[in-house]
């Protein structure tokens, strides 16, 4: 783990995540590696990283209290994680994404604190990059926020079923790092 971690405990220490702040350094590739690489990325790992880093800032267990995809019937008290299909863009360094996080729980106090500390994360401030054993590779956010502009998310009451929460998320993602570049 790094001399300052993001997390104080890692909740799924059997996947052994690995969160790294700050860009990567640069990848030297030319223009037709570059394309192969983001053509070659796999969408999952996106899904898996976000799904990580949510996981470890709840202190919930992937695949017990929080999961990829749609959020399942039981636990009555879990969050899931799913990607939105979105055009991959021009740009072959980056991926531009968009991501729908959902949550539910018996009590609105604690949805809202589970909300509260998923916004202690967002916007995130410097690049950070998740490696893990379920990633075919490191996934290295370089912007990760609310997708609405004021950072809202709804609410919603489910009656005897407790409470839910929609929250929509934009990314970006850096496929390759890029070299940088000198202007006079």
């Amino acid at each position: 783990m790094p001399a300052d971690p993001l997390f104080a405990t890692v909740v799924n220490s059997d996947l052994v995540p690995v969160f790294t702040r700050g860009y990567p350094g640069p990848v030297h590739l030319d223009r037709a590696s570059r394309i192969a690489a983001k053509n070659g990325f796999d969408p999952a790992d996106a899904e898996n990283a976000l799904a990580l880093l949510l996981a470890e800032a709840l202190n919930s267990k992937l695949g017990e209290t929080f999961f990829t995809g749609p959020l399942p019937a039981l636990p009555r008290e879990c969050f899931s994680v799913t990607l939105e299909p979105e055009k991959t863009g021009a740009d072959c360094d980056y991926r531009d994404g968009r991501a729908l996080l959902r949550g539910k729980a018996l009590l609105r106090g604690k949805l809202l604190q589970q909300c509260e500390k998923i916004f202690s994360l967002l916007p995130l401030a410097d690049w950070l990059t998740v490696e893990a054993s379920i990633l075919t590779r490191g996934v290295t956010f370089c912007r990760l926020a609310p997708a609405s502009p004021d950072g809202g998310f709804e609410v919603e009451c489910a009656g005897l079923h407790g409470f839910g929460v929609r929250i929509p998320l934009s990314f970006r993602l850096c496929i390759t790092p890029p070299e940088p570049v000198f202007t006079s």
